[in-house]
């Protein structure tokens, strides 16, 4: 229902207020997610974070409230605000892993790879055989149900799903459309997160990043900087080193004496079995 014109400033200011118990404020786009979807995502985000559905007006004077400006380019198309004081990164990782699956619709892109298995089917025999063959599935009938015999690609991703192809799904209970919150940016601390920026690998940012932290470390040793990190090399090395200088040297200290006497012990043996052959 449309707000007045006397109820809008105190939506905006009840607005600004829920937003401001937040350290980080995101702009997501509503553009094909279901009013049930949402629900179930906001239901697993519980707790981690506020999901709110209002006017594109209401939302941008509630932002401009409360300095945040730089999120107004953002409100494009139908969208809603999320909120958290988890950080952007944090928040996008929660989002990512919040995501559903529904059964597709014709006409639309299909996100995944739309599989079916081999195997029985709760499907009595009669025209739902017809429809599984249109998709291209070989069918037969076991123990008074179809069956399909060999697995089958019946849509790729980035095809449009055919009227075929939904009511398979149908018939097969399968939901291989992903329903995910699109986030658009997300503000924390006076910086706008773009959505690209905050979908990180974690696996692949691990391996960059402990291969740069190797290189640098092979860098440092090599242009003999010392660090908090390769100060204990260093000490290592040059304690190595003080050893077979000592040694060279013949300087009896603590830690090569033993060694020296050994050697020393060795010489006069060899000396002396030399001079016994004179």
């Amino acid at each position: 229902m449309a707000l007045t014109r006397r109820e809008k400033p105190k939506a905006v200011e009840e607005l600004a207020n829920l937003l401001k118990e937040y350290s980080c404020i995101g702009i997501f786009s509503l553009r094909a997610l279901p009013a049930s979807q949402l629900q179930q995502i906001r239901e697993k985000l519980r707790g981690k974070a506020l999901i709110k559905v209002a006017k594109k007006t209401l939302i941008r004077l509630a932002l401009e409230k409360l300095g945040l400006s730089a999120l107004v380019p953002k409100l494009q198309g139908e969208v809603g605000i999320i909120a958290s004081n988890l950080s952007p990164f944090e928040l996008y990782k929660e989002i990512k892993s919040a995501r559903g699956y529904r059964a597709p619709k014709p006409g639309e892109i299909a996100t995944n790879d739309i599989v079916v298995e081999a195997g029985p089917t709760s499907l009595p025999p009669g025209p739902a055989i017809s429809t599984l063959q249109q998709a291209g599935l070989k069918t037969k009938i076991e123990g008074g149900k179809i069956a399909i015999l060999q697995p089958a690609t019946i849509c790729k991703r980035g095809e449009r799903v055919s009227e075929v192809v939904a009511s398979v799904c149908n018939l097969l209970g399968l939901t291989p459309i992903e329903v995910k919150l699109n986030l658009l940016a997300a503000w924390e601390g006076g910086i706008v997160y773009e959505s690209d920026l905050l979908d990180i690998n974690e696996e692949e940012y691990r391996s960059k990043l402990e291969r740069a932290v190797k290189e640098a470390f092979a860098l440092a040793i090599e242009l003999n900087v010392v660090t908090a990190e390769t100060a204990e090399f260093f000490v290592i090395k040059a304690h190595r080193e003080m050893l077979l200088l000592a040694k060279e040297l013949h300087l009896p200290i603590p830690e090569v004496i033993e060694e020296l006497i050994v050697d020393a012990n060795l010489k006069a043996r060899t000396l002396e079995a030399a001079l016994k052959l004179v």
